[in-house]
C-alpha cells in the first residue's frame, strides 16, 4: 500500500470485527476513529494492495497483519466486506465535526461529494424448498445482505437530507444502480426542451437498465465486457445527467462541476442496444441463481 502513486489517494474500507468500526487502508495511514490511526506501515511486514481489496470486500474473515509486535492485539486484525458497517463509505464524510470521530492526520473535509451506489436489488427470499438446504450458510447469507441494505439506505437518506438542506459538508450527488435518467421529475420539467431531449437520450434505456444492468452482479468477478462497459456508461450517463440538473451552478476549486458536452457515448442505436441485451443473456443463470437459491 505504501508504494502506490503519491497523486493516487486511494482508501480502501472494510470492517474491523475487533472495534465493530469501518476500517481505512490507504497509502499513507491505516485505522479507524475509534482505535486511532498509523501512519507507519512496518518494513517487515508491507501490507499488499490485493490484501486491503480482499479485506474489503470479504465475505469470511480476512486477516491482515499490519506488524511484527509480539502483542497479538497489535499484530493484526480480522476484517469483513467493509459493507457491513457502511455500504456507500458515506460514514467517512457524515458528521465530520462530531467529538470523538478521529482522522488521520492531514485529512480535510470534501468540497463536493459524488456516491456512486452499485448495490444490486435486494430480491425477495424464494419460496422453494430449495431455501431449507444448506440452512446455516444460507441463512448467515440473508442476514448478511440484510444487514447491507439496511446500512446503505440509512446513510443514503442521510446524505440525501443534507444535501436539501444545503449543508455545505454534503454538496455532491448520489446515483443508484436502479436509477434511469430519463424517468428524473426535475429532468421531465426542464424548461429547455432541446437540453432535455439531449440528457434524455444521453442515458441507457429504461427497459435496458430494468431487464438488465440493474441486475448485474458487482462482486469481485470476471466481467464480460458488456456487463463492464453498461455498468461503468450507466455510471458516467446518471452522473452527466444529474449533475447538469442539480449542480450545474456549483464550483469547486472555482471550476464548475459540470461539463456542457459529455465526454464518452457507449453507442445507443437500436441495433447496438440489442447487442447488449444478446450479450447479456448468457448472464441469465446468474440472476435465476440469485432468485432461486438466495
Amino acid at each position: 500500500m505504501d508504494k502506490l502513486p503519491d497523486d493516487l489517494d486511494l482508501v480502501l474500507n472494510t470492517t474491523n470485527l475487533f472495534s465493530a468500526r469501518a476500517y481505512r487502508i490507504a497509502r499513507t495511514y491505516y485505522g479507524d476513529n475509534q482505535e486511532g490511526y498509523d501512519h507507519q506501515y512496518t518494513d517487515h511486514n508491507p501490507v499488499r494492495l490485493s490484501d486491503a481489496v480482499a479485506a474489503s470486500a470479504a465475505q469470511l474473515p480476512k486477516y491482515i497483519a499490519f506488524t511484527n509486535d509480539d502483542d497479538q492485539t497489535k499484530r493484526g486484525r480480522w476484517f469483513m466486506d467493509g459493507g457491513v458497517y457502511d455500504n456507500t463509505g458515506l460514514d467517512w464524510y457524515l458528521n465530520w465535526k462530531s467529538p470523538g470521530k478521529l482522522r488521520p492526520d492531514g485529512i480535510s473535509p470534501p468540497e463536493f461529494i459524488i456516491v456512486s451506489d452499485a448495490s444490486p436489488e435486494l430480491l425477495e427470499w424464494g419460496k422453494s424448498w430449495r431455501r431449507f438446504s444448506l440452512i446455516p450458510l444460507r441463512f448467515l447469507g440473508r442476514v448478511f445482505a440484510i444487514v447491507q441494505e439496511q446500512t446503505r439506505r440509512t446513510r443514503k437518506d442521510r446524505f440525501i437530507e443534507r444535501i436539501q438542506s444545503n449543508c455545505k459538508l454534503s454538496e455532491g450527488i448520489i446515483i443508484s444502480i436502479d436509477q434511469v435518467g430519463s424517468d428524473l421529475k426535475e429532468l421531465q420539467q426542464m424548461q429547455d426542451p432541446v437540453e432535455q431531449k439531449q440528457l434524455q437520450e444521453l442515458g441507457l434505456p429504461p427497459n435496458l437498465v430494468n431487464d438488465r444492468v440493474k441486475l448485474i452482479r458487482t462482486d469481485l468477478d470476471n466481467f464480460l465486457k458488456a456487463e463492464a462497459n453498461l455498468l461503468a456508461y450507466h455510471s458516467y450517463s446518471l452522473m452527466h445527467i444529474y449533475l447538469k440538473v442539480f449542480q450545474k451552478d456549483t464550483l469547486v476549486a472555482g471550476r464548475p462541476v459540470y461539463s456542457n458536452e459529455p465526454l464518452w457515448d457507449i453507442g445507443r442505436t437500436p441495433e447496438q442496444i440489442q447487442s447488449y441485451t444478446d450479450e447479456l443473456k448468457c448472464c441469465d443463470w446468474r440472476v435465476n441463481f440469485k432468485r432461486r437459491w438466495l
